[in-house]
């Protein structure tokens, strides 16, 4: 399992909100809400990037290094989006 990761303070910092599961070879599924633009729910952000993080990479709170993905599916209903890793 993964831990999808998006911005959340005013100050830009970056750190775990929500968990995604592999899907496949470079697919992580993870719920939409974790990635939807807070202040602009009307925008569909596929094609947006998306930092995450391995679940084995985090120890005692820090993170290992961030990787790169891109939102590449989204559906607001069944909440519900699909990242594919690029780095």
């Amino acid at each position: 399992m993964d831990v999808v990761v998006k911005e959340e303070n005013k100050e830009k910092v970056s750190y775990p909100t929500c968990a995604g599961v592999w899907i496949g070879k470079d697919e992580i599924l993870t719920a939409a809400h974790c990635v939807s633009i807070d202040d602009q729910p009307w925008i569909i952000p596929v094609g947006n990037e998306v930092l995450y993080v391995v679940k084995k990479e985090i120890d005692n709170d820090n993170m290992a290094s961030y990787h790169h993905g891109k939102i590449i599916a989204f559906d607001k209903q069944l909440d519900l989006a699909l990242i594919q890793a690029t780095g």
